[in-house]
This record gives structure tokens, sequence and C-alpha cells, in this order.
């Protein structure tokens, strides 16, 4: 099996490598492109749906605070992009990068939910050693470029200090894309009225309003795509008082209130053709999804 270095990594000393292959550990059907000291990254064929055994492997992956993995999965929507740059387990609050310690535990599982509901492509670099959503020439960042969105979804955590424990915040990147921001937050926010555990959860949209304005990331400042970076407070991402753990059902919810008929709304009229010159791909049309128990095999 041929393995490149990805791109944007720094040399390691090779006495750290991992030597088993990857796809010992995620299953038969995943190829493995790349792999150096420790960072596997791994394409998932497209497919239409996975089966629960298929998902639990990655999820495995999600789990593991050891291994630097870049996850990439293509699905059948391409113009539609869900990233998650700082992914973590729970119980792993930092990351191994002197630029961003600060990791986004169990952002990975949201923001794959997401995708699979949305079916659409999705990137999730795990315990990485480079802030891979603040440089143009590294793997994440190169992946979401080949895929040529018109709207990039990124899913980030906060720690509930600084923007508060029942706060959402959503950034286009600056003040004047509070078109986009904004729009989005005040349809999540009304979206929020039919769950009765969301409730209490505030979202703001409006760039000079909000603590993490995400203006150092490329990803979230290019102007080939419409992009929105989401903050989720600790609520949605981990089980209250559990030190490891996966999202709580309400984490879950909130993606189902993104992937509502007011989210397509948006994403078909507004930022779909937002800052490129290209047509609106039109309303978007989904099958049944699945509930999440579905997903996991409940």
């Amino acid at each position: 099996m041929a393995f490149r270095a990805p791109a944007g990594v720094p040399s390691i000393d090779k006495s750290t490598t991992h030597t088993e292959p990857v796809n010992e550990t995620t299953g038969s059907d995943l190829e493995a492109e790349g792999k150096q000291s420790g960072r596997f990254l791994i394409r998932l064929p497209l497919l239409t749906s996975h089966s629960t055994e298929k998902r639990m492997n990655i999820e495995l992956l999600l789990e593991d605070a050891t291994r630097s993995v870049l996850i990439i999965e293509d699905r059948a929507r391409k113009d539609i992009v869900v990233g998650v740059p700082h992914h973590a387990p729970a119980g792993t609050p930092k990351l191994p990068c002197p630029e961003h310690e600060d990791a986004d535990e169990n952002a990975g599982f949201l923001g794959r939910y997401l995708a699979a509901q949305l079916d659409c492509c999705s990137v999730i670099a795990c315990n990485y050693r480079v802030d891979v959503n603040k440089r143009g020439d590294t793997d994440y960042t190169q992946q979401i470029v080949r895929w040529k969105p018109k709207v990039l979804i990124e899913i980030h955590g906060h720690g509930g200090k600084k923007a508060g424990r029942n706060a959402v915040e959503i950034s286009s990147g600056s003040a004047v894309n509070d078109k986009f921001s904004k729009a989005l937050a005040e349809k999540v926010q009304a979206g929020f009225a039919s769950h009765e555990d969301l409730k209490k959860i505030s979202v703001c949209g409006e760039y000079d309003k909000i603590h993490f304005k995400a203006a150092k990331a490329v990803t979230i400042s290019d102007d080939r795509w419409t992009a929105y970076h989401i903050e989720l407070p600790p609520g949605l991402r981990k089980l209250a008082g559990a030190a490891t753990s996966r999202p709580p059902a309400t984490g879950y919810q909130f993606c189902d209130v993104l992937d509502s008929d007011n989210f397509c709304s948006i994403r078909s009229n507004l930022p779909g053709a937002g800052r490129r010159e290209t047509k609106s791909p039109g309303p978007v049309k989904f099958g049944r999804r699945e509930t999440y128990g579905e997903w996991y095999g409940q």
C-alpha cells in the first residue's frame, strides 16, 4: 500500500511512526492515502449509506485520542461540505498543536452526523498537530478546495466561559458577511422552538457581538464559497458529569435543526450563490432521513 505525506504536516522523528495498516483498524473498505508519523489520511468511497458496522469503525477513530487522523468522506453532494478542524474525543481538552491547543471535544461526531443527514462531503481532522483551517496548504484545506463547494459548514466547540455556556455563535468571517450568519442564526433559533431541550440555547450570528469571529481562518474567509463557522457550547457536545462520552441527544437535535427546511431555504436561496457568480442549485430535495436511533442502529 502506497502512502504519501499529508500537505502542511511538519516532519517528525520516524521512530514514532505507526506501522499497523489503517484498514485493519477501520475496515477493509477504507483506502489509506497518506500516513506520516502516526497521521492517517483516510478516504471512504462514495456510498449512499453506511452499514452500522462501517459507521462504528469510523467512530472508533473519533474516540481515539492517540492518533492524528484526517477522515475524508465523499457523499452525493459536493456543493456543500462539512468540516471539523479541531476534533478530539471528550476527555481530551488539548490538541498536540502549539498553534491551537484547545480541542473541540466531540465536534467530529456531530459534524459527521450532520454531513450524513445532508448527504454531503465531510472532512474531519482528529488530534492534529497542525492548525489546519488557518493555512491554505494543509491537507484539510486542500481537500475542501478540491470539492469546489458553494457552502462550507465548520463545526467547532467553545468552553462556555467567553461565549456563555448556552450560547451558539455563528460567523461568516466578517461583519460584511453578517447577511449570511445572521440569517442562519435566526432560522436556527426559530427551529429550537419545537425542541424543548434546545429552547435554553441562544444563537447569535452578528459579527460584532460574538467572541469567536474566525477572522484568521482561511477556510472561513475564502471567497470561493459561503462559510459558516459554528461554535457549539459544551452542553451540546458532552454529557454533563461524564469524563468521556459521545455527544448528548441535544447535540444531534441541533444538527437536525440545521437539516430542516429552514436551513435548506437559506442554503439554496441565499448563500449557495452568495459570494460566487454561479446560479443557485435550486431547492434541495431529501429522501427520508435516518433518525438518531437508526443512525446508531438502535
